[in-house]
């Protein structure tokens, strides 16, 4: 992806987007964030991606400037989400039954999950997705995990996703 020169908006609250250009008609706005967080080591990337006839405008920038400002509190209410769905379906993350309760039995601040980023799109669709984890599902790209505003609605697998290249 190449940045766009001179191309910036900034986000009350967020900080300054700087815009580069993906394949195809893909752009992101694109940020990292200072303020320590819960599963991050490193600053947190946050995205907005626009595709095809996406108009930035239809972004819903209240709720983007609601989850970076409780941050730590959509981190854990998306792990919340994903340990549910651990526990109902230890398939899914390709453990059993006794492998699944050993995650749950980790405390929700130190689930092995690694790296969140954020992407936002229009319509107040957003994800979290943690680069790296523990789970046998995590690998080798991560496991996301979709919000409709302020909920999580799903927990995607990308083992089988194809690598993306600049």
């Amino acid at each position: 992806m190449e940045r766009v020169e001179g191309q910036q908006i900034t986000i009350d609250g967020v900080g300054e987007f700087f815009l580069t250009k993906g394949p195809d008609s893909i752009l992101l706005w694109q940020t990292e964030l200072s303020q320590p967080v819960v599963y991050a080591e490193d600053p947190v990337v946050v995205n907005i991606l626009l595709e095809g006839n996406d108009k930035l405008e239809d972004v819903n920038f209240p709720l983007v400037q609601q989850v970076v400002s409780s941050l730590d509190d959509f981190l854990l209410k998306g792990v919340s989400f994903l340990r549910e769905k651990l526990q109902s379906e230890p398939d899914f993350f390709e453990l059993d039954e006794t492998e699944a309760q050993s995650f749950l039995e980790e405390p929700i601040e130190t689930f092995p999950l690694y790296g969140p980023g954020l992407t936002f799109y229009t319509g107040g669709n957003w994800f979290i997705q943690f680069a790296e984890g523990d789970l046998p599902i995590c690998d080798p790209y991560g496991i996301i995990i979709a919000f409709k505003g302020e909920e999580p609605v799903e927990v995607e697998n990308l083992a089988d996703s194809d690598e993306f290249e600049d």
